[in-house]
């Protein structure tokens, strides 16, 4: 027989050969969890928060009402400033013509009554300017003094008086006396014509206004408009008819 047909034979032998199977005591031997599926492992529940959107504010919120209150404040001011300087003119126009010892001159600025900065729109060298450089004067302070100088003066009551000295401080006291005698005509006039309590109300104003602005910063803003008004009211700015919006 040739080798051929010896493979052919074993071949076909092979093929009629039944399929093994495990025995009976292997297969009971395998545990039952291996043979079926996993099951699916509990899960823990896990509690669900709600989460409330923010609260949009339906009407005006506490910021708004107060830049309201402030914004009324402002035309109030605005409209007292509009009064006082016409009720100023009018002072103006009632008071007499000061002396011409005390209104800023050459021959005043000779005896240390210079106009000072920031005093431009004076009508009078007033009382306290007068009193300052009757004291320069008294204490001779028109030059530098050590301290045991100015203690001595002090001491003494005021600088050894020369006759030049002496008769500057008679000339002060004098203006200072005018001075004053207008300053009380211009207050009375001030209190006639209502001027005097329209000043004393736009300070009033000016005082409530800061405490709404203080007010609003202390408040958390709401809105985007709040966060606007809360940052304008950071800008301390100098009240006034053309800067009060």
């Amino acid at each position: 027989m040739s080798k051929l047909t010896s493979r052919r034979a074993i071949l076909a032998g092979a093929a009629s050969v039944p399929a093994l199977a495990l025995p009976a005591v292997v297969a009971t031997a395998i545990p039952v969890a291996l043979t079926e599926p996993a099951a699916a492992l509990p899960v823990a529940a896990v509690p669900v928060v709600a989460v409330e959107p923010p609260a949009v504010p339906t009407g005006p919120t506490e910021i708004e009402g107060l830049w309201e209150k402030r914004a009324a404040l402002v035309r109030q001011y605005e409209e007292r400033t509009k009064t006082r300087k016409a009720l100023a003119r009018e002072r103006d126009r009632r008071m007499p013509a000061p002396h011409p010892s005390i209104v800023y001159s050459a021959d005043n600025a000779a005896d240390g009554l210079e106009r000072v900065s920031g005093r431009r729109l004076d009508p009078i060298i007033w009382p306290i300017d007068i009193e300052s450089a009757l004291n320069r004067a008294k204490y001779g302070l028109d030059r530098v003094l050590t301290f045991d100088e100015v203690y001595a003066v002090v001491k003494a009551g005021g600088a050894a008086m020369t006759a030049e000295r002496t008769a500057l401080c008679d000339r002060l006291t004098a203006r200072l006396d005018l001075s004053q005698r207008y300053l009380q005509k211009y207050r009375q006039i001030d209190k006639k014509i209502g001027l005097a309590a329209n000043e004393k109300e736009i300070e009033r104003l000016l005082e409530r206004k800061s405490n709404v602005e203080d007010r609003i910063l202390s408040l958390r803003p709401v809105t985007r408009a709040d966060m606007q008004k809360n940052l304008r009211s950071t800008m301390r700015t100098q009240i006034g008819p053309h800067r009060a919006s």
